[in-house]
């Protein structure tokens, strides 16, 4: 009689496996409750501060950014509870491809409101534009080229059929992706400070009425790129040591979905500070309707603006 009793170090590896599995299904459960619960607390501020305004580009970013994870993220959680399973190889691969697809572009457009928002913070100078432009170029061609080339080269190793779930694995080096979005998440705060430091012996009564929305704007970007900065490197930190287990996924589950919360939360957020803002100056209703991001200075405001207008007078 024969004995086939698995030997312990075998079993353990299965055991640490599944266990990391499980994980990685909750995980990406919670992700799925999170974006859910967060869009029926925020409903009310959304359809009050941006539904109003006028379509613009990034009125645009935002609710698509929105919505497509509303319907992503229940899709993904159905799968990963096991009630979508699937055996196939050439599945997987398409859905591993797929859902890196979207998760990328739904980040390139966080990153984008991030760089609209600073370069409106810093006044749309000339040399801001031109320095947000080429990071954002920066960003977007390296990160493309690299997922390109990842796609391009995924072979049956790097995703498999568990329990009828589709999970990926990646290699150390995709943690460039993070390394990337990170630099220019710092770019942007840097700038946003810069500016801020610049500005801060503004002697026009009316730039002086800017000063408690710009400590507000930049205490809310400190808080974000100390989010974002935890993010990434948890995401580096999954991808270089559990690269080939179940856990790296939790990078593009989970903490996707924080980040994506965190991100339109901060649109939100300074959306409703800036229309508090004007109504307490009683500014015209047209001139809210214009703002969506966090346009603190306006060119009426600017300080070239407001020393051109005192020459004036």
């Amino acid at each position: 009689m024969q004995d086939h009793h698995i030997p312990s170090s075998d079993a353990e590896l299965i055991f640490t496996f599944f266990s990391e599995f499980f994980v990685t299904r909750c995980a990406a459960c919670a992700g799925c409750a999170l974006v859910w619960w967060e869009w029926l607390i925020t409903l009310d501020d959304e359809v009050t501060h941006i539904w109003p305004t006028k379509w613009t580009a990034t009125k645009i970013i935002f609710l698509v950014n929105r919505y497509i994870n509303l319907l992503l993220q229940p899709a993904v959680a159905v799968h990963f509870a096991g009630f979508s399973p699937t055996t196939s190889a050439w599945v997987c691969r398409f859905y591993i491809i797929a859902y890196g697809s979207v998760v990328f572009l739904s980040l390139a457009s966080i990153h984008a409101l991030v760089v609209v928002r600073t370069w409106v913070v810093c006044g749309q100078r000339p040399w801001v534009t031109a320095v947000l432009v080429a990071a954002y170029i920066i960003y977007a061609s390296s990160c493309l080229s690299l997922l390109i080339y990842s796609f391009a080269k995924i072979e049956e190793k790097h995703t498999r059929s568990t329990d009828g779930v589709c999970i990926s694995f990646v290699d150390e080096r995709a943690t460039v992706l993070w390394i990337i979005s990170l630099g220019l998440e710092y770019a942007c705060f840097a700038l946003i400070i810069c500016n801020s430091w610049l500005h801060r012996k503004g002697t026009d009564p009316a730039f002086r009425q800017l000063s408690p929305i710009r400590r507000k704007i930049c205490t809310a970007a400190k808080f974000f790129v100390l989010y974002t900065s935890v993010h990434y490197t948890v995401d580096i930190i999954l991808w270089s040591i559990y690269g080939k287990r179940p856990y790296n996924m939790i990078a593009v589950t989970l903490m996707y979905c924080l980040t994506n919360v965190a991100g339109q939360r901060f649109v939100l957020d300074i959306r409703k500070l800036n229309v508090d803002r004007r109504r307490s100056l009683q500014l015209p209703t047209h001139r809210l309707s214009l703002i969506v991001l966090p346009a603190v200075i306006t060119p009426v405001t600017s300080p070239r603006n407001l020393e051109n207008r005192a020459s004036v007078q």
